[in-house]
């Protein structure tokens, strides 16, 4: 299967690195209810991180309609951030239009969040088996009852993933639910089509919403949590994927440096080091180093962290385009984005393949 095989086909983790994986597991679940709900509260309470407001508008302002581009960030359909995909994407669903809810607001949100956050991660850990791949959520449509007439549609569910090269996070829920799992890559795809509650494995996280006020409410263990804050979480959430699938944790990368990006060996996972099992591999059967030396690697590291600084921008770019109504020049941008991330999984997994050891784990 070539380069593709990696993604398509993940290895299990061994029984050694599966005990690790799941014991962090474990860790870090007792750390994702409550203890996290509070300190998303803080976080919402701390006017440090709530953007400051502008200046009070004057009467002269008034009937003044400047363009705004300060709007909450809406990501773009399932193609803008899906990079490698486990699963087939049909074409007719890239124009879904999805009935507005707070559920779907906070899902795509979140995955918004991960496309972006895991671009800039993911250039730290070049020649590693951390590449985090995203699969945009899909969305389960409620079915209409026999003598019941409404043009009003209405979600059911929704599933989408992230994942690495062994461990995945599906994340699914409904109108008033969220649920986190985190699970070996190899059973993504068949909880992508079956349903996990039907399985052993029990929720990383519960995030869920109780109507107060005639608004929704959203919490984790009973703790209020705020769409600001899901830039925080999804960090968090990626975080952990990342500590799983490496085996390594330091107690102090947990609610820490908001400021900062997910960095591989400094800001996740600190202690890891890369493991460069398909090198030595190559190396006792032809030679240690036989492909080292290639120009291609500096160029992939090279082009890898210039599209992780063009895509910000050209999200912001589609965003822009979208809110002025021009359709054809926004869908041409996100055609862009859609191959540039294609391009970047393939080159990654060639990296991973044949130079494991390339750039090590502190790519900037």
């Amino acid at each position: 299967m070539g380069i593709f095989g990696n993604l398509f086909s993940p290895q299990p983790p061994s029984e050694e690195e599966e005990k690790k994986s799941s014991a962090l597991i474990d860790n870090l679940r007792k750390r994702r209810g409550s203890e996290t709900g509070k300190w998303l509260s803080l976080m919402m309470r701390d006017q440090s991180n709530i953007p400051t407001p502008g200046e009070a508008s004057t009467p002269a302002q008034v009937d003044q309609r400047p363009e705004l581009k300060e709007k909450p960030y809406e990501p773009p359909m399932r193609a803008q951030y899906t990079t490698m995909s486990l699963q087939a994407i049909d074409p007719a669903l890239l124009t879904q239009e999805l009935p507005k809810s707070e559920a779907v607001e906070w899902v795509n949100r979140l995955f918004g969040e991960f496309a972006m956050q895991s671009a800039a991660f993911n250039s730290s850990a070049q020649g590693t088996h951390l590449i985090v791949t995203v699969h945009a959520p899909e969305f389960e449509l409620e079915k209409p009852q026999i003598g019941e007439y409404t043009t009003e549609k209405k979600v059911r569910s929704f599933k989408g993933h992230l994942a690495t090269l062994q461990w995945g996070m599906l994340v699914q829920g409904v109108k008033d639910k969220i649920d986190v799992y985190v699970v070996p890559s190899e059973k993504i795809l068949n909880f992508m089509l079956h349903d996990i509650t039907q399985s052993s494995y029990e929720p990383f996280m519960v995030i869920d919403s109780v109507v107060v006020n005639g608004k929704e409410e959203w919490h984790i263990e009973g703790n209020v949590i705020t769409f600001d804050t899901i830039p925080l979480l999804a960090k968090e959430l990626l975080g952990d994927l990342v500590r799983v699938a490496s085996g390594q944790m330091d107690e102090s990368e947990l609610f820490a440096a908001q400021d900062k990006a997910l960095k591989l060996g400094e800001t996740v996972a600190q202690g890891f080091a890369p493991v460069s099992g398909a090198a030595t591999q190559m190396g006792s059967a032809s030679g240690s180093g036989e492909f080292s030396q290639l120009a291609s690697w500096t160029a992939a590291s090279a082009f890898i962290r210039a599209m992780d600084q063009d895509l910000p921008r050209l999200i912001e770019k589609k965003g822009d385009l979208t809110a002025a109504g021009k359709a054809d020049e926004a869908k041409r941008v996100d055609d862009l984005i859609t191959k540039l991330r294609t391009v970047s999984g393939t080159i990654g997994s060639l990296v991973a393949e044949f130079n494991p050891s390339a750039s090590k784990y502190n790519a900037s």
